[in-house]
């Protein structure tokens, strides 16, 4: 499966991660690939908005009910 965002570690897992303003973003390390390129999604959707022309792995229709909890998500820099 060719995926966005997501990149398969030596170890096995899978790593998440978002360019942003020309910042890698690490989202996390998964267990799986599915999980990490929901990951990658959610945080697209948060960062472009849900009418972004951003790609993501398995398109906007998947998320429609998670929509309303990831725009309530505040992001945070350190």
């Amino acid at each position: 499966m060719k995926t966005r965002g997501v990149f398969h570690q030596p170890s096995g897992r899978f790593k998440a991660s978002l360019r942003v303003n020309g910042k890698d973003i690490y989202l996390g390390q998964y267990a799986c690939e599915e999980l990490a390129c929901q990951a990658y999604d959610r945080f697209a959707i948060k960062v472009h908005g849900v009418d972004g022309d951003h790609r993501l792995n398995f398109g906007i229709v998947w998320y429609k009910e998670d929509i309303p909890l990831i725009e309530k998500v505040t992001l945070f820099s350190r």
